[in-house]
């Protein structure tokens, strides 16, 4: 690729000029993540579900702050702690343990559902995992809104977990939201 065009048989060389821009934004992303706040986690619960799903919880970090619908990046020390994956949080923010519900559909996640099988493990402990977030969507600010209109499917519902959850906690401590009032939920699967 570098060769390509050296000879000038037709014009000038053009890789540098597409090279330097992608280049550029690989390394300073490469960057902002090296300088993240990485912590190790230890997992406290495992369950295999239903539809290749896992269901995993580990212990809160004491400066983990969040809010209902965001996501955090986990990397597996079992796997690569280098590669890390984008996954919704399930709990809510007054929740003492996080929760990540995932789907193995691909190669890293059958792996990782395959490393909390306690036929594979038998008796050792779970692997642990590097936490890397929370990262904002716009799913926490639901409860500003007159009407809220929450629309998932499959593990797509994950999000949702965390607000229904965040919602239901709300109304039992004797809270209130902005909405009007809640006419109706409907689920469906």
């Amino acid at each position: 690729m570098f060769l390509h065009g050296s000879g000038r048989l037709v014009q000038d060389p053009l890789f540098g000029n597409f090279f330097l821009g992608p280049g550029i934004v690989f390394a300073i992303d490469q960057l902002i993540s090296v300088g993240r706040n990485k912590v190790e986690i230890v997992v406290v619960r495992a369950d295999l579900l239903p539809s290749q799903v896992i269901g995993v919880y580990f212990k809160r970090p004491i400066t983990f702050e969040y809010k209902a619908g965001q996501w955090v990046r986990i990397a597996s020390l079992a796997q690569n702690p280098g590669e890390y994956h984008p996954f919704t949080l399930t709990s809510a923010p007054h929740e003492e343990h996080l929760s990540l519900h995932i789907r193995a559909v691909g190669p890293w996640t059958q792996n990782f559902r395959e490393s909390f099988n306690p036929a594979i493990l038998r008796g050792q402990p779970y692997p642990k995992l590097l936490l890397d977030g929370p990262f904002g969507e716009g799913h926490q600010d639901w409860y500003r809104f007159d009407v809220a209109i929450l629309v998932g499917g499959g593990i797509g519902v994950t999000p949702f977990a965390s607000i229904l959850k965040e919602l239901v906690h709300r109304f039992s401590i004797g809270g209130r939201i902005q909405s009007r009032k809640a006419r109706e939920m409907i689920y469906g699967s």
